[in-house]
């Protein structure tokens, strides 16, 4: 199974798109996670995600190419990851709410960084 398919094909408990009104239960679990996860984190984790990404499209003599709209929520949010921009590049690509949903206190992401952080093995 590929690494896109990896990350993407599970359903989620959350639902962090927008498409949520505002004050009801998934707009409410939405910002639970977004205010509960490692906003720092998940930036870190979504940029090793593009480079795994580049390295696997150049192996297969190729590349992967991603939508405009993604890319401009993506690189605000590198650039300043703040829940305001979270929520922006969450429209633009409600796939990626698995990286916040492992960056959560005992997710998957947050749990392996600990780890390698108690070990001084995380740069």
């Amino acid at each position: 199974m590929g690494i896109l398919k990896k990350l993407f094909s599970g359903r989620s408990e959350y639902d962090l798109t927008q498409t949520a009104a505002p004050g009801s239960d998934g707009c409410i679990q939405r910002d639970a996670v977004l205010n509960e996860c490692d906003l720092m984190m998940v930036r870190d984790t979504i940029l090793e995600f593009h480079q795994r990404v580049k390295e696997q499209g150049e192996r297969g003599g190729g590349e992967y190419v991603f939508r405009q709209e993604y890319v401009t929520a993506w690189n605000a949010f590198r650039d300043d990851p703040t829940i305001d921009n979270a929520q922006t590049l969450l429209e633009a690509a409600p796939h990626v709410r698995t990286f916040f949903e492992s960056c959560l206190p005992g997710g998957d992401f947050y749990a392996m960084n600990t780890y390698l952080e108690k070990r001084g093995l995380k740069h």
